[in-house]
């Protein structure tokens, strides 16, 4: 089983980098929900 705040972390800094590099909230968004059914089809 997943550790859910280690996932958690991971994720906030994964979209502090992208920020970093100057993608928009709306683009991390996208980003985040591909990736989130990406996951789901994974499964």
């Amino acid at each position: 089983m997943v550790d859910q705040e280690l996932l958690d972390e991971e994720w906030k800094e994964l979209i502090l980098e992208a920020l970093s590099i100057g993608l928009t909230p709306a683009e991390i968004r996208t980003f985040l929900q591909e990736n989130l059914a990406l996951n789901e089809v994974a499964k």
